[in-house]
């Protein structure tokens, strides 16, 4: 779903494909850029990735300060205090000194296919838990078993936390 559109498109069109992953994203994406460059026109199959050396805080820094409106799923962009001095006002909010702090989403941080289970293990993860309060009907068919026609996510959600000692929420 990701890579073979982008193939496809250079076949058929004889264009290069313009895609906008970034290197810090894997360690595949950062050797690749650093063989290629933005502009791999020299690879099996070229492609353009303008965006491959900024980061995500780059790209949240950018946004706001250029004003820019977001999709609502990705909720505002405010400042990541530590926990330890959330709501703590510094000189950055008095323009007193470059505004460098770390940005994140108060909402979705990445989208993507909404019925991709990967990562879903990692800390913090509530994607099922957004899915059922924002995409309910989504949420219903992706966690009803395969033979009530549904695609049975919460059988494998349940036989993955048991045997692999993990907390998927849900």
């Amino acid at each position: 779903m990701k890579k073979a559109p982008a193939h496809k498109y250079g076949k058929e069109t004889g264009r290069v494909p313009i895609l906008a992953t970034m290197a810090e994203e894997s360690r595949l994406r950062t050797q690749k850029w650093l063989q290629n460059g933005c502009n791999g026109f020299e690879m099996k199959s070229p492609v353009s990735t303008p965006m491959a050396f900024w980061t995500n805080q780059d790209i949240l820094h950018y946004i706001k300060d250029n004003n820019l409106e977001i999709c609502s799923v990705y909720g505002d962009i405010t400042v990541d205090y530590d926990e330890d001095f959330a709501g703590q006002m510094d000189i950055s909010d008095f323009g007193l000194a470059d505004d460098t702090r770390s940005l994140k989403t108060t909402g979705c941080d990445r989208t993507g296919c909404m019925f991709c289970g990967f990562g879903c293990h990692m800390k913090n993860d509530d994607r099922f838990m957004r899915m059922k309060k924002t995409h309910p009907k989504q949420y219903d068919y992706i966690m009803r078993p395969k033979d009530r026609g549904g695609l049975g996510y919460k059988e494998v959600i349940d036989w993955i936390n048991e045997h692999g000692n993990l907390n998927i929420k849900y």
